[in-house]
C-alpha cells in the first residue's frame, strides 16, 4: 500500500544520509543501520543485519576507492607523506575481523532474536559511552590550548570588536588572509 513506498522512500533517504555521517566519522555504521532497519523500514533483526553489512561493504569500498592513493600531509610530524591508509595494521586486523564476523553469523544463526538484540544494545550502549568520553576529553582539551574559535567567535575578515583581523603586536589574527590561499590554513599551521 501507501504507507509501504513512503516507509521505503523515508527509510532509503534516512539510510543515506546515515551512511555519509558513519562514513564521515569513520564508524563502520551497523549501530546506525540495524536499528534503523528494524524501526524505520519494518525488517526483522536477522534480515537489518545483513543489509547493514552489505551497506558497510559498500562504504567501505567506497572509503577505499577514496582514501587508497591518499597520502598524510607534509605537516613536518613523524609519518608524514605515509599513505593515509595503515594497510600494514589492515593485514594484521582483517584475519581477526574475519573471524569474529564467522562466530557472529554462527551466533546469529545459533541464539534467538531478543538475546542477539540484547548483546547488540549492550555493546552499543557502551561504545556510545566510550564514544561520549572520548568527544569531552577532546574538547576539554581543545578548548584549553588551542587556537580554535569558539562557535560564537569573529568570522573571517573581522573580529569581534569589528576589527580588520590585525593583531595587536603588529601581526595577524588567526583570520588575516595574505591573498594567497586559504584562510583557514591556521587550522593546519596549529599542529605543525
Amino acid at each position: 500500500g501507501r504507507s509501504y513506498l513512503w516507509n521505503d522512500a523515508a527509510g532509503t533517504v534516512v539510510w543515506f544520509l546515515a551512511a555519509g555521517i558513519a562514513t564521515a566519522c569513520g564508524v563502520g555504521g551497523g549501530g546506525i543501520y540495524v536499528p534503523l532497519g528494524i524501526l524505520l523500514l519494518g525488517f526483522a533483526p536477522r534480515a537489518s543485519t545483513g543489509l547493514s553489512q552489505a551497506s558497510i561493504f559498500g562504504a567501505s569500498l567506497g572509503g577505499l576507492a577514496v582514501n587508497a592513493r591518499a597520502r598524510l600531509p607534509p605537516d613536518g610530524k613523524a609519518g608524514h607523506g605515509r599513505p593515509l591508509i595503515d594497510y600494514d595494521a589492515a593485514l594484521y586486523l582483517a584475519p581477526l575481523e574475519m573471524a569474529g564476523a564467522v562466530l557472529g553469523a554462527t551466533a546469529q544463526r545459533v541464539l534467538p532474536d531478543w538475546l542477539l538484540l540484547g548483546a547488540a544494545s549492550g555493546v552499543l550502549a557502551a561504545t556510545a559511552r566510550r564514544t561520549a568520553g572520548r568527544y569531552a576529553a577532546m574538547r576539554d582539551e581543545e578548548r584549553k590550548g588551542s587556537e580554535m574559535p569558539d562557535p560564537e567567535g569573529s568570522p573571517p575578515g573581522g573580529d569581534a570588536e569589528g576589527g580588520t583581523g590585525e593583531a595587536s603586536d603588529g601581526g595577524y589574527s588567526r583570520w588575516h588572509d595574505d591573498g594567497d590561499g586559504d584562510p583557514r590554513r591556521w587550522l593546519l599551521e596549529a599542529d605543525a
